[in-house]
């Protein structure tokens, strides 16, 4: 077996050599990207919160000095327990969550390998890696990346133990069964995989909440599709929901005795309801394609063979549950968000990872056509997008109209996607298989390259322009936030940051702080708030926002502004 190892290696050393520049990428866009979500400055501003202070924080979150109650605790937790020995930066927050897609990509793999086979399994963990919302929203420290590894590890403890159980009820007990180690024997019975769906599903609750009954709608529509639905009663026998519960109840038991219990069942009820957030029910199903690029016509029609062949194929059932298992409770909810459909993204692989393999088995000529096309085609387009990202940046600004301080990073992400794939067409040109195999890897270092450095090059002003404004000009005055609270500022401002959503409230404000700093956050359409002895000296435009530095008194000589 080594042998065959490094035999493998010696013959696909450019494959191996992409997903390690793949990977090597996707950590350095860790400290590339800038901080523009306010999904990951929620998590962040209260981690730092949390670990600065005491015991009670880490029950009971707060955000700016207010109970934050939205989310359950696990990523702040996470993210808190390196800021507590390690500097505030984001880029060292996100190193867990980036470690965790890495993690789901390789369930994944296992998962696909143990249902269809090793090269289904190596092709649904590529296709993963390579999809846009993958590769983007696992760069920030964000829950929705948690609860995609939770649940997909726990819908895999699932199937291993509905298969291990219905192996075992069809079959005699066999003369090895009951030696080797306490661990062998308990997944060997099916019931340390009944207990790791159990655990999963409770770090699942942790991290999003609901979401994670998703795995046990899964296991519910797995056995009566197999026609075995005791399977379903010897799951919650094994003591799993025991070991679910062990882990997700006690935090939500502490907060139910502590006043701010109130605040979670308000957020619970705005969360049923949809909120700003309600969009119709099919609201997921364009969301799914675009999610999934540049693969999604191969998820299309991975979806299309796995209903013409889900009787008589276990992993196209398979694949096919999950994935309704997923997408049909998140369509049934009123609250909607784009990154929820994080967690639809590994059973879409599985899919996708199983039709590929079908096709190169020769199984049906027309697949196997249109495969090889949607492969070439996407190796195609990386070459292009690489020649253009490169004529742009070897170009003028002044003709291509980008910022100047963009053009190093296009020209080279431009000359390392053009490279990627002139040795992907060069290594495999004969060999089709081979061909989609560096196909599936160039993408994954062309979508890390993109996302972590060409596109944070062109982010022009950002948060951190004002909030580093703010900590130069006016160090030791008060400073206060009128509008809308912005999370971005406020963990790049460096400090709780009061705020306050009406003018009146600045205004008695002014009475005891007589040298008080606003900023003011509102649409770029519209004229700042009318505060009566403020004076505007200065305004950041970032993308759709526009922030008023107003100051009482006398106005400070505002500097150049930075990022232009």
């Amino acid at each position: 077996m080594p042998g065959s190892g490094w035999r493998w290696l010696r013959n696909n050393w450019l494959i191996a050599c992409l997903w390690s520049a793949a990977i090597l990428l996707s950590f350095l866009s860790l400290r590339t990207t800038p901080m523009t979500r306010t999904q990951e400055a929620r998590v962040l501003v209260t981690a730092r919160e949390m670990a600065a202070d005491g015991p009670r924080a880490w029950l009971i979150p707060h955000m700016n000095g207010e109970p934050r109650l939205q989310k359950p605790p696990l990523a702040y937790w996470t993210a808190a327990s390196l800021f507590k020995w390690l500097p505030d930066e984001p880029w060292l927050a996100r190193v867990p969550f980036q470690m965790a897609g890495w993690m789901t990509v390789v369930v994944v793999m296992v998962f696909t390998w143990r249902l269809a086979g090793r090269r289904a399994g190596l092709l649904a963990g590529a296709l993963l890696a390579g999809m846009y919302s993958f590769r983007r929203h696992t760069i920030f420290a964000e829950t929705d990346v948690a609860v995609m590894l939770f649940i997909t590890m726990a819908a895999w403890s699932m199937w291993e133990f509905g298969r291990t159980w219905a192996a075992r009820s069809q079959s005699p007990r066999p003369p090895s069964a009951g030696r080797g180690g306490l661990h062998a024997r308990c997944f060997e019975s099916g019931c340390g995989w009944a207990h790791l769906a159990g655990l999963t599903m409770g770090l699942a609750v942790l991290a999003k909440g609901l979401q994670a009954v998703m795995p046990l709608l899964f296991l519910v529509a797995w056995a009566l599709a197999a026609g075995r639905p005791a399977i379903i009663w010897r799951w919650c026998l094994s003591g799993a929901p025991v070991t679910l519960l062990l882990v997700a109840a006690p935090w939500f038991v502490y907060v139910m005795q502590t006043p701010e219990w109130t605040t979670l069942l308000h957020e619970v009820d705005v969360a049923l309801e949809g909120g700003s957030h309600v969009r119709p029910f099919w609201f997921y199903g364009p969301k799914l394609l675009e999610a999934s690029l540049p693969w999604s016509p191969v998820m299309v029609l991975a979806m299309a063979a796995a209903v013409s062949r889900c009787r008589g194929d276990q992993a196209a059932r398979t694949g096919l549950i999950w994935l309704g298992s997923v997408v049909v409770p998140l369509s049934i909810a009123a609250q909607k968000q784009n990154h929820y459909a994080l967690a639809a993204l590994p059973p879409l692989g599985m899919l996708g990872g199983w039709v590929i393999d079908l096709a190169w088995r020769g199984v049906d000529e027309r697949l196997r056509r249109f495969t090889g096309a949607t492969l070439d085609g996407a190796l195609i387009v990386l070459g292009v997008i690489g020649l253009l990202l490169l004529g742009v940046g070897l170009a003028p600004s002044e003709l291509t109209r980008e910022p100047p301080e963009s053009l190093f990073p296009a020209a080279i992400t431009g000359l390392l996607l053009v490279t990627v794939v002139t040795l992907s067409w060069l290594f495999s040109r004969r060999d089709p298989v081979r061909r989609g195999s560096a196909c599936l890897a160039a993408f994954a270092v062309g979508m890390a390259a993109i996302l972590g450095l060409w596109v944070p090059s062109r982010r022009g002003t950002t948060v951190e322009h004002v909030a580093s404004y703010l900590r130069e000009t006016f160090p030791d005055r008060p400073t206060v936030q009128l509008g809308v609270l912005d999370p971005i500022l406020i963990f790049l401002y460096g400090d709780v940051l009061p705020h306050v959503t009406a003018p009146e409230d600045v205004i008695r404000l002014m009475q005891s702080h007589p040298d008080l700093v606003v900023v003011a956050l509102h649409d770029p359409d519209e004229a700042e708030p009318d505060l009566p002895g403020m004076i505007e000296v200065h305004e950041f435009i970032v993308e759709d926002d526009e922030f008023s530095i107003m100051v009482a008194g006398e106005a400070a000589t505002p500097p150049e502004q930075p990022g232009q």
